[in-house]
C-alpha cells in the first residue's frame, strides 16, 4: 500500500469515527430524554396509585425529605419500623402525610429497651420523589404499584 492510500484510509476512518460520535451523542441525548420521561411516568403513576386516606406502615428506618406542617409538634420526618402514616393531601410537588402512630424507644433503669406507642397526628409535607424512593423499597407496595400500572396500561389499550 502506498503512503497516499494509507493517508486516504486514515482520513476516511476519522470521518467515519466523527459521524459515529455524532450519532452516539444524539442517541445519548434521546436516551436521557426517555429516562426523564420514564421517571416522570413512574412518579405520576405513584401519585395516582396512592389514595388520600390510605395508610402505610413502615417496615424499616426511613427518613423522608420534608417539613412539618400545621401545628408544630417538634417531630422529625424520620420513621421507624411500626410507624404508620396516613396520606392527607396530594399536591403537585409534595404529599401531605399525617403520622398516626409513632414508635419510640427508651431505656429503663435496667438498661433494657422499652418501646412506647403514641399518636401524635403530626403532619408533614413530604417531597414526592423522597416518598416514592422509600416506599418502592417495600416489596409488597412495589408489587401493588406494578400491578396497578399493568392494569392501567391494559385498560388504556382497550380504550377504557
Amino acid at each position: 500500500m502506498r503512503l497516499s492510500e494509507i493517508e486516504l484510509q486514515i482520513a476516511t476512518n476519522k470521518n467515519a469515527m466523527r459521524e459515529l460520535q455524532t450519532q452516539i451523542t444524539k442517541l445519548s441525548i434521546k436516551t436521557s430524554e426517555f429516562e426523564r420521561l420514564k421517571e416522570y411516568a413512574k412518579l405520576k403513576t405513584f401519585v395516582e396509585y396512592i389514595e388520600v386516606g390510605s395508610t402505610y406502615e413502615f417496615h424499616s428506618y426511613t427518613y423522608l425529605t420534608g417539613v412539618e406542617s400545621g401545628s408544630k409538634t417538634g417531630l422529625q420526618s424520620n420513621f421507624v419500623k411500626g410507624d404508620v402514616i396516613e396520606i392527607v393531601k396530594k399536591n403537585k410537588m409534595s404529599i401531605v402525610v399525617k403520622c398516626i402512630k409513632k414508635i419510640s424507644s427508651t431505656r429503663d433503669s435496667n438498661n433494657m429497651r422499652v418501646l412506647s406507642e403514641s399518636n401524635p397526628n403530626a403532619q408533614f409535607r413530604i417531597d414526592i420523589q423522597s416518598l416514592f424512593v422509600n416506599m418502592i423499597r417495600d416489596s409488597q407496595f412495589s408489587d401493588g404499584l406494578k400491578t396497578y400500572q399493568k392494569r392501567k396500561e391494559a385498560l388504556n389499550e382497550l380504550g377504557i
